[in-house]
């Protein structure tokens, strides 16, 4: 269950790229919240395995579906994706006004294995 708008969301969620949801509630969160001290911690499972395919990821998609593989030929675009998620909060950090009394650490830990 994810609070979005206020509203516990279960069915919307469902078909939609896990990514994509938590970078959704984290710019609703901060909306909400953006008049008063508040802290958002988001581990981004993206770069880590599984691979997958990413929405609208190139090279995968030039595959036919039954050629596509989750493998480490993904990697780059979930890179790509990622970076794509983090401009999104960036961009709603200054579209809110409060980038003058905001800190962004962007931190990686020790990568793949492999």
């Amino acid at each position: 269950h994810f609070r979005i708008d206020g509203k516990v969301e279960e069915d919307s969620i469902a078909e939609r790229f896990g990514p994509d949801v938590l970078v959704d509630f984290m710019i609703d969160f901060m909306k909400r919240k953006k008049d008063q001290p508040f802290l958002i911690y988001y581990p981004a499972l993206l770069v880590h395995t599984p691979y997958v395919r990413v929405p609208g990821g190139d090279a995968t998609s030039r595959l036919p579906d039954s050629e596509q593989k989750n493998g480490s030929e993904c990697f780059p675009e979930m890179v790509e994706y990622l970076d794509k998620n983090i401009g999104r909060l960036v961009n709603a950090v200054d579209d809110l006004g409060i980038s003058n009394n905001t800190i962004i650490l962007f931190c990686a830990d020790n990568g793949t294995h492999g």
